[in-house]
């Protein structure tokens, strides 16, 4: 059974909207290097040079680009949520212990776009505008 037209649009919304957030935080490796540097070293507990941060994050912007052009779904949806899960799981205390402490309610975001990636994946295959055919 095809998508309607409602599906396919909203799909596309979803999709979009997760891939610029992705490429936001990979643009922001490149803006931001020193607090993405100690973003690593405080949530991840993993010491990285600029460089190395700069790296990560030239493979997040491929990442989102790929989300963005809806390519290589099953794979690439898969390798955002898992991003995305693991950005959640190092951050739980701020979000899930601590939601209302200090700035830390912005964690709470982080939750709904977990949702929208676990969408995203399981409806891959009624994801149709898109640059893969097939």
């Amino acid at each position: 059974m095809e998508p309607n037209a409602s599906e396919s649009v909203a799909l596309l919304i979803l999709r979009l909207g997760l891939g610029i957030f992705l490429l936001m935080w990979g643009l922001d490796k490149f803006f931001e290097t020193e607090g993405a540097v100690g973003i690593f070293q405080n949530f991840y507990g993993l010491t990285f040079s600029g460089f190395t941060v700069i790296i990560a994050g030239i493979i997040e912007i491929i990442i989102a680009v790929l989300i963005l052009l809806g390519v290589f779904k099953t794979v690439i949806y898969a390798i955002g949520l898992l991003m995305h899960l693991a950005s959640m799981i190092v951050s739980y205390e701020h979000w899930l212990i601590h939601p209302f402490t200090g700035v830390n309610h912005l964690f709470i975001a982080s939750i709904p776009v977990l949702g929208a990636f676990i969408a995203l994946w399981l409806m891959r295959e009624r994801d149709v505008i898109t640059l893969q055919r097939g």
